[in-house]
């Protein structure tokens, strides 16, 4: 389930470790719009709106990639 961070929550180590939607996008290869809608379904990877962006926390991007592999 997505979560919301108001920016006064974020630390410098939290961006460090956040990917933007364009981000997670090019690294599995398809459209940003393909991502929303895995997302908008619950089975794309958690996800973290700040504002009206959507950001992927990294290490759970990456096990949700990890899942599918196998």
């Amino acid at each position: 389930m997505p979560c919301v961070l108001h920016t006064k929550s974020v630390s410098p180590q939290h961006l460090q470790s956040i990917l933007r939607e364009i981000d997670a996008a090019n690294f599995l290869g398809v459209e940003a719009k393909k991502l929303r809608r895995l997302v908008y379904e619950k089975r794309g990877p958690r996800t973290i709106k700040l504002g009206r962006e959507r950001l992927y926390p990294r290490d759970a991007f990456l096990a949700w990639v990890a899942e599918r592999e196998s």
